[in-house]
């Protein structure tokens, strides 16, 4: 079949890029076998050349202008195997790339399990905004959210254990409404007396000294869980464990955000509403979110919003545009469940939708979005602050190490003489 290589030659040493001619680099020595030979081939390959998006349509290319006589029967059958030798290649890379697939995912499946280990049934002593420090033991319930024992329940179990009995419904009330911090709320995990809480303990003696490599800090935008390890070795290791389960809830949470977000793009694409303007009547249209935060809508204005302008998402009918309209009869009292507005600090967009569960579900989608697009901007703000922070410190930090060359108040550089005392 081939003059110059075999197969496994000619696959090894054949150009992934085809930069080379495929009718210079195969020749046919006899057509007859080699085609025969070949559409056995293609029909070994069938569900390969399905996954790969080009190859049949290329096939079907080759196939065409061989009817057409614009190819000769050696140039087609070479370049129907150079697109059977892609095919191989682009499988067996897909082949790798999904083994590479797994064993990421059998790895961090093994570190989860690990991490879960070391911050479940951990004892360690938790320093509060007030009272004493006390011991607590942690968990993590359902995969995504830091819980700890309250003090009464602690307290509760420690008397327990030492043969006495003790009621723990407070502890178990309080450990509902307050113990408990979701993964994906969690902005950092920091070592050392780094917050407020425990730089006071440090400085009022709650905290040792020689205790401080032992703490421990979890910060969210509005609290922060401070504790103390039995030693630096457990508290690495608990910050560790801590940063991957926070860091593996942000990218679970990110995902299903994603995934929710092109869902509702998806639905409100396929409902049909009615828009009210300032003037005219009202026209059928539909409402279109894209990933860039921009709400359009069909119409010969082409107008359109972004959700960061959106002050509210309003019910019924509560803007000037539904006023107008109930008050030309364009809409009725009874209609008003089936309407509301994206009120904006200029305009409003009024939407009457087909019944009062289509309005809930654009308003319940509306305000989801909204607050992911608050999220981003908070986390944004945070961030910038945060950066500004670092840079006024070191610019304070610059002016403390510039001090050092002045003496006294800084009188002395434009007087020779001592100043004189006042009376």
């Amino acid at each position: 079949m081939w003059r110059e290589s075999s197969l496994v030659d000619f696959l090894s040493c054949f150009p992934r890029d085809l930069t080379a001619d495929v009718r210079v680099t195969c020749h046919v020595f006899r057509p007859r076998k080699a085609r025969a030979y070949l559409r056995g081939l293609i029909l070994s390959l069938e569900f390969e050349i399905r996954a790969t998006k080009w190859a049949a349509y290329f096939l079907q290319l080759v196939h065409e202008a061989r009817d057409r006589h614009q190819l000769s029967l050696r140039a087609a059958i070479s370049i129907k195997w150079a697109i059977c030798a892609h095919v191989q290649g682009e499988a067996q890379n897909r082949q790798i790339r999904q083994q590479r697939l797994d064993q990421t995912l059998q790895r961090k499946m093994t570190e989860y399990r690990v991490a879960l280990q070391c911050v479940a049934g951990t004892s360690v002593v938790k320093f509060g905004r007030k009272g004493k420090p006390h011991a607590t033991t942690l968990c993590v319930e359902n995969g995504d959210t830091l819980r700890w024992t309250s003090k009464l329940l602690a307290q509760a179990t420690q008397l327990a254990v030492g043969g006495v009995t003790a009621t723990t419904t407070m502890g178990k009330k309080r450990a509902k409404a307050k113990n408990a911090i979701p993964l994906a709320s969690i902005v950092s995990v920091k070592a050392g007396p780094t917050t407020n809480v425990l730089a006071r303990a440090l400085h009022k003696g709650a905290l040792a000294l020689e205790d401080a490599k032992c703490t421990l800090s979890v910060v969210t935008p509005t609290r922060t869980l401070d504790l103390k390890a039995k030693s630096p070795a457990e508290r690495e290791w608990l910050q560790r464990s801590l940063e991957f389960l926070v860091e593996l809830a942000r990218d679970h949470e990110r995902r299903v955000a994603q995934q929710v977000e092109l869902t509702i793009m998806r639905r409100m694409e396929t409902l049909a509403v009615w828009k009210h303007g300032r003037k005219g009547r009202p026209h059928k249209t539909r409402v279109f979110v894209d990933r860039f935060g921009e709400v359009s809508w069909l119409g010969r204005s082409g107008d359109s919003l972004q959700l960061d302008e959106i002050i509210v998402v309003e019910e019924g009918l509560r803007t000037p545009v539904f006023a107008r309209a109930r008050a030309a009869g364009l809409v009725t009292v009874a209609k008003a469940t089936h309407c509301f507005s994206l009120v904006t600090s200029l305009r409003s967009l009024d939407i009457e939708a087909a019944n009062e569960q289509q309005r809930d579900w654009f308003v319940v989608a509306f305000r989801y979005l909204l607050d992911k697009v608050h999220e981003k901007t908070a986390a944004m703000q945070r961030e910038r602050a945060e950066k500004q922070l670092r840079m006024l410190q070191e610019l304070c930090r610059e002016d403390d190490d510039d001090d050092g060359f002045l003496t006294g108040d800084g009188d002395d550089i434009y007087y020779d003489g001592r100043p004189a005392r006042l009376a």
